[in-house]
């Protein structure tokens, strides 16, 4: 048997022991029970836990089995070297490895030893973690779990043990409790899905974006909560879940499966159905909705293909065909379809299936309620003219159809064919047909309105069916972004006339101001026009924009070299002046219209969150009686708690009434992140789908506020902002960021720790601070226009203030660069 230890192992481990440990350890050599011998010397803690942690005794069983702390071969090995005594051999029992095995688990055979893990690699110095302790209960000799807090690796002792200090000033633990430790989750542990917010198990919101958890997970770090992140990757704390939404490869279904219902019907498989926690699983299937899975449900992996059979999927000329047939209906076809008479689900199929015939001939037929169609069939027959039409145009040969056809032949291309030319195949195919205006139109081989009508026309870019000449004419709008383009096309074209062309500088005229802009500022100009309908018509080297009212708004015409350089030169003092003064005041009527939409955007969401708060039992202080208390500038919206007399409450007292209502707030979907001074001030942030409701109602109030009048909560607003695009982005606290800012102030509001504010820095240190990033970006931005500054080299710039050393950026902070190491580290070290 290989030795415990070499003799310098147990020289090196009888030095590092204390003289009462070598006391208690000949004691537990001279009990009577020998190499049994149970200690009784309580759970771990003092001299008995140190020869535990040393290896030196270990818990296990008697023949008895009575379990109890016995010396380990390791602590036997020491007593030999110190006394010359041998271990005693055992009678009628059971020997101390059999024991420890028992309680242990058995020994690994040599070459499965598991390796050791360094502490060291676990945990790093100052990093946080959940703490979850347990007291020993001598009585009934079981450990009894206590409540969990937050604590800080502050220490690695020589020996790879390490220290933990406790966080948390309200949370104790006993002396001698064993504890346990587990990483605590960061905002960068958090899944990057919509999560699903459950509170005691019930569901209250759903597609809460990772941003809004994020925000969570950085608050509860700030208030030192404990928390943790299952396997599933949902942040639990307390009775709230914030669990991330399962992707769809998670289904136990593939689509197109066919799988039996609770009702006994099968069905086809489309996707999962949003899943309810205590209830069983639901699925969504074609034409029936959700239904429950029937018990011990195993799918039938029906192979299907899109266009053709499964086997004839891979064929090269159904292939080709389908490329040919792209941006068409296709149907989805399993091997057991019945193309005459279809069953169940398959009679919701529709779309184009393809044959092939062998030597490049394939036959496609058009397949309706999953049946397929002769070419005299009403309404739908056409649709094998349109595929008919779609082989000619990508340069296939089809062959001549009757009145009774069920299907076309199509004969491929040869390699070194050539395409029509009358007939060039596109090169988007996603946009394919006749431009008409904005529109991208094909004929859909149906009528408008019933037999002998019109031909029913389909825009690939909008969706919509109208006439021909309604789409020519204009009658039918486009989406937006496609009649941006088209006005922005005939507005160059406009430009790029023969008496315009070669034109750099143009002059516009509106009637109030004469103004020169350069070819892409007239370009933008002239396609705003002709985006909200103005006609254009020639006069002598001008272009002249009216109404289609004939009312006059504008007209433009070039500007010559020598026009521009006189009109520069006299004008260009004046020009400075009034450049400059209208900078200044459109920052000052930006900055006060911002402040101004803060302000009444935060009085509606104070509202709400008083509302709540009343809803849930919770009081607002009143002279004489306790309770919250809401403050409102443009800024925040902060939460505080209050006594009778309404001096705001600190210390423990705070914690409790602040944290009933957090978690009322958080019910509701909210968050509250927490301000610089810690529990004495608190911003409560909405959910983001609600900001821009709150964004439209507070407008709506100043604006009343402005023309004197009164609008209430409930009421409509008389400018609502439907029309307006809020596509710009948007920071936490609301606000928007300006659209040529390239220092994403948006993300830092989101990413930035909640106790840490947003400073402008000049070379002379901090000159102001906010709690907004986007705040401290335009503030800035402001400074550098007042002092006319280029962009390229601002005098002001803004940054993130450090959290340790304020007046410091937290991206070069001086002070945490110069810090000196703890007394403790530079121990260690030597």
């Amino acid at each position: 048997m290989p030795a415990i230890a070499t003799p310098e192992e147990i020289q090196q481990i009888v030095k590092g022991m204390s003289e009462r440990m070598l006391t208690y350890l000949r004691f537990y050599a001279k009990n009577p029970q020998g190499s049994i011998a149970r200690t009784n010397l309580g759970n771990g803690g003092g001299t008995h836990g140190a020869l535990v942690r040393r290896g030196l005794a270990g818990q296990g069983a008697d023949g008895r089995g009575y379990r109890g702390y016995f010396l380990a071969p390791l602590g036997w090995a020491v007593v030999e070297h110190l006394t010359g005594s041998h271990r005693p051999a055992d009678t009628g029992r059971r020997a101390l490895d059999e024991a420890l095995n028992e309680a242990y688990g058995a020994d690994l055979p040599a070459d499965e030893t598991p390796a050791e893990v360094d502490v060291r690699t676990l945990y790093a110095p100052r990093e946080r973690v959940r703490v979850a302790p347990q007291s020993w209960d001598a009585f009934n000799k079981v450990y009894v779990p206590q409540p969990e807090y937050v604590g800080e690796i502050v220490h690695y002792t020589r020996n790879g043990q390490y220290r933990v200090r406790e966080l948390h000033h309200d949370t104790t633990c006993d002396y001698d409790a064993k504890t346990e430790l587990f990483k605590l989750p960061t905002i960068d542990d958090v899944v990057d899905a919509p999560h699903d917010f459950y509170d005691a198990g019930n569901r209250k919101h759903e597609g809460l974006p990772a941003s809004h958890v994020r925000k969570v997970v950085s608050n509860l770090r700030f208030q030192k909560k404990p928390f943790r992140q299952d396997e599933h990757g949902a942040i639990c704390v307390e009775d709230r879940r914030y669990v991330p939404q399962r992707p769809a490869e998670e289904a136990p279904f593939q689509p197109g499966d066919r799988i039996v219902c609770a009702d006994g019907i099968t069905r086809t498989f489309k996707a999962m159905a949003p899943h309810i926690p205590g209830e069983p699983a639901r699925v969504i299937v074609e034409g029936g909705g959700a239904q429950w899975i029937a018990e011990d449900c195993r799918p039938a992996r029906t192979p299907a293909a899109e266009g053709s059979l499964p086997e004839d999927a891979t064929h090269p000329d159904v292939v080709a065909a389908r490329e040919a047939l792209a941006g068409l209906a296709v149907a989805t076809m399993t091997d057991h379809h019945d193309v005459h008479e279809p069953e169940g689900d398959e009679q919701l199929v529709r779309g184009y299936l393809i044959e092939p015939r062998g030597h490049g001939r394939v036959a496609v037929y058009w397949l309706e309620s999953g049946k397929t169609i002769r070419r005299d069939t009403f309404l739908h027959g056409a649709a094998l003219d349109c595929l008919a039409d779609r082989f000619q145009r990508r340069g296939w040969r089809v062959e001549r159809m009757l009145r009774s056809s069920v299907c076309v032949f199509a004969h491929r291309p040869s390699a070194d064919a050539e395409a029509p030319a009358e007939l060039p195949a596109p090169q988007q195919p996603e946009e394919d047909g006749i431009a008409a205006g904005p529109h991208r139109i094909a004929n859909t081989g149906e009528n408008i309105d019933g037999p002998y009508s019109a031909y029913a026309f389909a825009c690939s870019r909008c969706d919509k069916h109208a006439t021909y000449s309604d789409f020519w004419n204009g009658r039918v709008r486009c989406t937006r972004s496609a009649e941006r383009e088209w006005a922005q096309e005939r507005a160059e074209g406009l430009l790029n006339d023969v008496t315009f062309k070669g034109a750099s500088t143009f002059e516009i005229n509106d009637g109030d101001r004469v103004e020169q802009r350069p070819r892409a500022g007239a370009v933008q100009y002239l396609t705003l026009l002709l985006l909200n309908g103005c006609a254009h018509s020639w006069y002598t080297a001008e272009l002249r924009m009216s109404t289609k009212h004939d009312r006059h708004i504008a007209s433009i015409k070039p500007v010559t070299v020598q026009e521009q350089h006189d009109r520069a030169e006299a004008e260009r003092p004046a020009e400075a002046d009034r450049i400059r003064t209208e900078r200044a005041e459109e920052a000052r009527a930006h900055i006060d219209k911002v402040e101004a939409q803060a302000l009444a955007t935060n009085q509606v969401i104070a509202e709400r969150a008083a509302a709540l708060l009343n809803e849930a039992g919770h009081t607002e202080h009143t002279e004489g009686h306790y309770g919250y208390r809401i403050r409102v500038n443009h800024l925040a919206v902060g939460l505080y708690a209050v006594d009778e007399e309404g001096q705001e409450y600190t210390g423990h007292t705070l914690d409790t009434f602040l944290d009933g209502y957090t978690a009322t707030l958080e019910g509701a979907g909210w968050y509250v992140e927490y301000s610089k001074t810690g529990y004495h001030g608190s911003c409560l942030a909405i959910l983001p789908n609600d900001v821009e409701e709150a964004v439209r109602e507070g407008k709506s109030r100043r604006e009343a506020a402005e023309q004197g009048g009164v609008s209430g909560p409930g009421e409509s607003p008389a400018n609502p902002l439907d029309t307006v695009d809020f596509g710009e982005p948007r920071c936490v606290h609301g606000f928007y960021e300006r659209p040529e800012d390239r220092t994403n102030p948006v993300k830092a509001c989101e990413r930035k720790h909640p106790n840490q504010s947003a400073g402008v820095f000049s070379d002379e240190g901090c000159m102001d601070a906010f709690d907004c990033a986007v705040q401290a970006s335009d503030e800035a931005h402001r400074l550098n226009k007042e002092e006319e500054h280029p962009a390229d080299d601002p005098l002001y710039m803004w940054a993130l203030i450090c959290t340790e050393h304020e007046e410091q950026r937290a991206d070069a902070c001086e002070d945490c660069a110069e810090e000196p190491q703890d007394e403790e580290d530079e121990e260690e070290a030597e």
